[in-house]
C-alpha cells in the first residue's frame, strides 16, 4: 500500500480506501472500488407465490397488519440488537404495539430477552434463529434495521435492497453508500446517537 509502489488496489468496501490513504499515502489511482456481491440464487425465490408473506408471518406469530422490523446477523452484540431494541421501545405507544422486532440469525439471546423485558418490549421481539429462507423474510418485513457497532461491508443491506426491502442503518457500515446512492433508506450519521 505505500506510495509509489504499482501494486493495483481492489476494495469492496468503499470507506476502507481513506484508512488505506490515511496511513499509508496511498495514491487515490491505484484503487479500484468493486462492486458488492452476492448470492443471488439464495435471493431469486419466487417472490409472487401467493401467499409466501403471509405463510411466513403466520408461522412466527405475526399478523398482516403488524409491522415488520428485521434485524438479519449472528453475532448479535456486533450486529448492535441492544440498538434496535431501543429503537422499537422508543417508538410510539401506538406503533410499537403494532411493530415487531423479528431477528433472523444465531447468538445467545438470554441478554437480550431480559433487556427487552426491561424495556417492556418483550412481546415486540420475535427470534427467528438461523435460517435458510432469507429471501422470504426480507419479503415478509416492511423494512430492514442495521445498526452495528462495527461493520466493514454489510452485505445484509445489498440483499435488503435486491429485495426491495427499505433500509435504516448506520454510517459505520462499509455498504451503506450504496443505500444512500440507491435511495433506498436511511443512514444514522457518526458518530452513533442512539436518538
Amino acid at each position: 500500500f505505500a506510495a509509489g509502489i504499482d501494486t493495483e488496489i481492489m476494495l469492496i468496501a468503499h470507506g476502507e480506501k481513506e484508512k488505506f490513504r490515511e496511513y499509508y499515502h496511498t495514491e487515490e489511482e491505484r484503487f479500484h472500488l468493486l462492486p458488492p456481491g452476492i448470492n443471488r440464487t439464495r435471493l431469486d425465490t419466487k417472490p409472487a407465490v401467493s401467499g409466501m408473506r403471509a405463510q411466513l408471518r403466520h408461522s412466527l406469530g405475526i399478523r398482516e397488519d403488524q409491522h415488520v422490523v428485521l434485524l438479519v446477523g449472528s453475532r448479535f452484540k456486533t450486529k448492535g440488537l441492544d440498538r434496535a431494541l431501543r429503537a422499537v421501545a422508543a417508538l410510539p405507544t401506538g406503533v410499537r404495539d403494532m411493530t415487531r422486532l423479528v431477528v433472523v440469525g444465531d447468538d445467545r439471546q438470554a441478554p437480550y430477552l431480559r433487556l427487552a423485558r426491561r424495556l417492556g418490549i418483550s412481546n415486540q421481539l420475535v427470534f427467528a434463529g438461523a435460517r435458510e429462507d432469507i429471501a422470504a423474510c426480507y419479503r415478509m418485513a416492511d423494512m430492514l434495521l442495521h445498526p452495528p457497532y462495527s461493520e466493514n461491508t454489510g452485505t445484509v443491506l445489498i440483499e435488503a435492497m435486491y429485495c426491495g426491502l427499505p433500509v435504516l442503518t448506520t454510517a459505520n457500515c462499509g455498504f451503506e453508500f450504496h443505500v444512500r446512492k440507491a435511495g433506498a433508506g436511511m443512514v444514522c450519521p457518526q458518530p452513533f446517537s442512539q436518538q
